[in-house]
């Protein structure tokens, strides 16, 4: 079986877990970023056609590569999340908000690195992810700024989401937690909200 980049284990992960159909594979819309880049997608609309592109670490597009650094797995995750996301609720006809998006990538993070076994047999998984991803972070725009307030707020309510959640670890307790992920996938900005608080 020929190997594939991170990007496309993620995405058929996320698909898997979250119940979802067939959607483009996030390889064809996806570039390397440049050196001093974070992950990014872009996306344009213009007269009901969508356009979409992800920037993503370069390892993270190469197929079997190894040894990346925690923060680049998370950006692969994140971008990939941003355009499963994206691609799932275009083909819904619904729209989607930009903190749907962060909220819904910080919660993909957790899912991916504490649930998966595979991630963790790669030794992707550190100790005390919910600490490494909600506690020890930084931010790249200030809290004053909408950006700034958007990314704390996703950080903020996906960590609540986690921890009161739990990881679900196997049986009856990882399918209660299946069950909520996709619940809180298929909703839009107020149900996401209203789970991770009600969590």
């Amino acid at each position: 079986m020929a190997a594939i980049s991170l990007a496309g284990q993620v995405q058929r992960k996320l698909q898997r877990l979250y119940a979802l159909d067939d959607l483009p594979a996030v390889e064809e819309f996806a570039f390397p970023c440049g050196e001093e880049e974070r992950e990014q997608v872009l996306l344009r609309q213009d007269e009901g056609v969508v356009e979409l592109a992800v920037r993503l670490p370069p390892d993270g597009l190469r197929p079997g590569a190894r040894g990346l650094s925690f923060d680049d797995v998370c950006q692969v995750i994140e971008g990939v999340s941003h355009f499963v996301y994206l691609a799932w609720r275009i083909g819904q006809d619904l729209p989607a908000t930009h903190l749907e998006l962060e909220l819904q990538a910080e919660v993909d993070k957790f899912a991916l690195l504490a649930l998966d076994p595979l991630l963790r047999a790669e030794r992707i998984v550190v100790r005390n992810i919910h600490t490494k991803l909600y506690e020890q972070v930084s931010y790249l725009h200030g809290a004053e700024t909408e950006e700034g307030r958007r990314y704390r707020l996703a950080s903020g309510l996906a960590a609540r989401f986690w921890a009161r959640l739990g990881a679900g670890g196997a049986g009856a307790a990882r399918e209660a937690t299946v069950t909520k992920l996709r619940a809180f996938h298929r909703g839009g900005q107020a149900d996401k909200i209203r789970l991770a608080l009600a969590a």
